[in-house]
């Protein structure tokens, strides 16, 4: 896992040597899977075609004079300290997690020359190639890049299931450590299977209760989607992403955060939530923040999926940037206390949001604030940042993310390290560029005093998007009344079939060619083909009539037509015309 995604040149290194590497654990044991180890094995399973591994990786440049017993003695360690290292899975609905008490796992090593760094990628590159196999207690791929037979780098790629972002930053300080002679592998104080227990103790279901109420309540009122824009035609179905360092923001960050006494992160996250705003045009904005959920004194030295999302919806009507960070901040509070629940529970709650209000909830806007988890591994980045000056703009290799828009957060400390995906149809490569330099402007220009949000266009040079007439702003949602169109002629056989705005409620007109379906059937089948089409949703009434008017423009004229049968389709029973 680097910051910039590269993989390499595309030729792998030959290995020289495989090493055994033995470990002997405190001993073997079974238990349940955690709830972020679920939601990992969720995502698994529906995640299956898109080249998305599940792993994280990360190259390691060792100190001088490290030798290969070195390495192979830290690998070792972290293998017995850490009983998510040597853990396979029983699939099924009730999954379980199986530590292994003893075993090894093989280290490779590849003599690179003077091409260490090129190697490096490219081993990185075929380790994360293919996914690990969960019923394996093996997450682990660890190779050795060698200079004249002299360790200079190591290569760690981790499944998913055995790791999160902090877990490769606690594992990578715990290797730096064991590489001196003499040290000891200390075990955690809680390990996957103890997470579980507690998980599943009567505090821990409440508190998975309450988060499911969280997310209830805000997907009930925010947008199905941030990104329901038109479609830019230039646009294709492929990820962008650029890299922005600037000392300007992370200074801007930390002065707004010294004023309103909140957070770095809070105020990127309020800078964020801003521009998407502007450029969707909206008062509102549904994100999601992955959560670290590491605040307990128990979990600090914690080693396994534990990130989840938080979701907040953020009221964006505040008259200054001040006001809005400080709403933000108060909101992302909330949002991380209720970010620990059932993934299989949680999107049983999405399906129920979705099927009454006709919505599908596009987890397209994520933010990621990796901050805390910066230091491993970059300190010639940062060194080459600061000598290049104080802002730096660089695209990064397409590739793919399972969201529409993702904002990272890099390094947050003398300089702010911002690296956003975007899906190109949505936001093209000139609107990536320009909301990473809008977010830059916005933090310098209010380091030193509280910026007019109603100035944020001027300040950023971020414009909102241009929708047209059929355009229309239904249940907290922008909708493209062609698309909802399109919709139901794509799910139903019609004779004839149109939508019209009522207020901000969507109502259909159709003539079906055969046996008229029910409200209820017409629902399921336009709810079948909602992902994906940020712009459309379910209508909010349907009315099946018997003919079309003679001109099926006129809602006027649908209102005077014979009605079959008409009703939301949400509930059980609809009223059936005589």
């Amino acid at each position: 896992m680097t910051d910039d995604g590269r993989t390499g040149r595309g030729t792998f290194p030959p290995v020289t040597k495989r090493i055994p590497v033995a470990y002997t654990g405190a001993g073997a044991r079974s238990g349940p899977v955690t709830m972020s180890q679920r939601n990992v094995l969720r995502a698994m399973r529906h995640q299956t075609t898109d080249g998305h591994n599940f792993t994280l990786w990360q190259i390691v440049d060792l100190p001088a004079g490290t030798g290969l017993d070195d390495v192979t003695r830290a690998v070792a360690g972290l293998l017995t300290a850490y009983e998510s290292l040597r853990t396979g899975f029983t699939l099924g609905d009730d999954p379980v997690q199986h530590v292994a008490g003893s075993g090894t796992i093989p280290l490779s090593v590849h003599e690179a020359g003077d091409a260490a760094d090129e190697e490096a990628a490219d081993l990185a590159a075929r380790y994360t190639s293919a996914r690990f196999d969960p019923a394996e207690p093996a997450p682990l791929r660890v190779g050795v890049v060698t200079r004249e037979d002299v360790p200079v780098k190591v290569v760690f790629v981790f499944s998913h299931l055995a790791v999160d972002a902090a877990s490769v930053w606690i594992l990578l300080r715990r290797f730096e450590h064991l590489l001196t002679p003499g040290t000891r592998a200390v075990p955690p104080a809680r390990q996957p299977i103890d997470q579980a227990e507690v998980e599943r103790s009567d505090l821990g279901r409440r508190r998975a209760d309450a988060a499911l109420r969280h997310w209830r309540e805000r997907l009930t009122r925010g947008p199905q989607s941030m990104f329901a824009v038109p479609l830019h035609p230039a646009g294709r179905a492929v990820y962008r992403s650029a890299r922005l360092r600037s000392r300007l923001a992370a200074a801007g960050a930390a002065a707004v955060a010294a004023r309103t006494r909140t957070s770095p992160s809070a105020v990127v996250l309020a800078t964020v939530a801003a521009l998407i705003g502007l450029r969707a045009d909206r008062r509102t904005c549904l994100i999601t923040s992955v959560a670290g959920n590491r605040s307990a004194p128990e979990l600090r030295d914690y080693v396994g999926p534990l990130a989840q999302d938080a979701l907040l919806l953020l009221d964006l009507s505040a008259p200054t940037f001040d006001t809005l960070v400080r709403k933000t901040w108060s909101s992302a509070i909330g949002a991380y206390r209720h970010s620990q629940f059932d993934a299989i529970r949680l999107w049983e709650t999405v399906e129920t949001v979705d099927r009454t209000r006709g919505t599908n909830f596009a987890r397209d806007c994520v933010f990621n604030d990796q901050s805390d988890y910066s230091a491993a591994g970059r300190p010639a980045k940062a060194a080459r940042a600061r000598q290049e000056g104080e802002t730096e703009f660089t695209w990064l290799p397409a590739g793919f993310v399972p969201a529409r828009f993702v904002f990272y957060v890099n390094r947050l400390d003398d300089t702010a390290e911002f690296v956003l995906w975007a899906d190109t149809r949505r936001l093209p490569a000139p609107g990536i560029e320009a909301f990473l330099r809008g977010a830059e402007s916005v933090l310098a220009a209010a380091a030193g005093t509280d910026v007019d949000l109603g100035r944020l266009e001027e300040i950023t040079g971020v414009t909102p998007v241009e929708r047209g007439d059929r355009w229309r702003f239904a249940d907290a949602c922008w909708v493209d009344l062609d698309d909802v169109r399109a919709l139901l002629h794509e799910a139903l056989d019609l004779e004839a079939g149109e939508v019209f705005a009522e207020g901000e409620r969507l109502v259909a007109y159709l003539v079906p060619k055969g046996d008229p379906p029910t409200p209820a059937e017409i629902h399921a089948a336009c709810r079948a083909l909602l992902p994906d089409r940020e712009s459309a949703m379910t209508p909010h009434h349907y009315v099946v009539c018997a003919h079309a008017p003679p001109d099926p423009h006129d809602p006027a004229r649908w209102a005077r037509a014979a009605v079959l049968a008409e009703g939301s389709g949400r509930e059980l029973t609809v009223r059936e015309a005589p």
